[in-house]
């Protein structure tokens, strides 16, 4: 037996949570979207992909469906300053507490460097990203997060990132928690150090494809990094092992060129 639940039940749900629609009249924009039987037998995950969407409305102006979710496309930083556009969305999502200013991102092709810089409570921030070609570098939210938590917030931007799309909601941890019981992908809490450049920015991808700024699992992996010094990189890989994995930690001076190097059980300076 196929288990459903009603769009009603669903909406009722999230709108305990803090998630709701901004107009009722916005489900036909839903419905144009999803099937009824797949919204009910696939609960919350088609409905909250929607609501962080716009929509043209009759009078021809693009509307959000929801204040409290953002949905977007990671493959689309090329041709427009699509971090200035996050960074703005994030403020209307935590209704002004990331009240960034003078942000102004983009990329850099020619140097594979990725950049992004604002100001926020009167301080200036200028953060090297992870470039990917146009892809939108995930690791900021976590940048954001750890903002956040150094002035005291006790809410944070979570993230679910199935595939290219990436859907953000502004909330506490308890809401976080009740959410993820709903669903069969939970959203994630990332927290990054930010240190205003005294270190190159770097990210890590593992052969499952999992990220992090400092460490990763044994595998083969892609240091993803800008400004060719090769000479001025190190990779060690310690014993420490956690379960069955050995993790490593990434060492280096000055940011390097993407390169693949293939992880080893055993200790190796190279």
């Amino acid at each position: 037996m196929v288990y459903t639940l009603s769009v009603e039940t669903q909406l009722s749900t999230l709108a305990d949570l803090g998630i709701k629609l901004r107009q009722d009249r916005f489900t036909k924009w839903i419905y144009d979207e999803w099937s009824k039987e797949t919204l009910e037998s696939n609960p919350y995950s088609p409905l909250l992909f929607s609501f962080g969407r716009q929509h043209l409305s009759d009078k021809k102006k693009w509307e959000w469906l929801s204040d409290d979710v953002f949905t977007f496309d990671a493959e689309c930083v090329d041709g427009y300053d699509l971090y200035s556009a996050v960074f703005k969305r994030l403020g209307d999502l935590s209704k002004g507490v990331f009240d960034a200013k003078n942000v102004s991102g983009g990329i850099d092709r020619e140097r594979r460097t990725a950049f992004v810089s604002f100001s926020l409570k009167d301080r200036e921030y200028s953060w090297h990203l992870r470039y990917d070609d146009d892809w939108f570098d995930v690791l900021v939210i976590g940048r954001i997060n750890m903002l956040l938590k150094n002035m005291g917030c006790d809410k944070f931007f979570l993230m679910s990132a199935p595939g290219r799309v990436i859907n953000i909601i502004f909330c506490t941890e308890e809401t976080k928690t009740r959410l993820n019981s709903l669903l069969p992908k939970p959203y994630i809490l990332e927290l990054s150090e930010n240190d205003d450049n005294q270190r190159p920015s770097f990210s890590l991808r593992t052969n499952n494809g999992s990220f992090s700024n400092n460490m990763l699992c044994v595998g083969t992996f892609d240091l993803m990094l800008s400004d060719p010094e090769p000479d001025d990189f190190l990779v060690l890989a310690p014993e420490a092992p956690l379960g069955s994995s050995t993790f490593l930690q990434v060492a280096f001076n000055r940011p390097d060129n993407c390169m693949k190097k293939t992880a080893r059980k055993k200790p190796v300076t190279q």
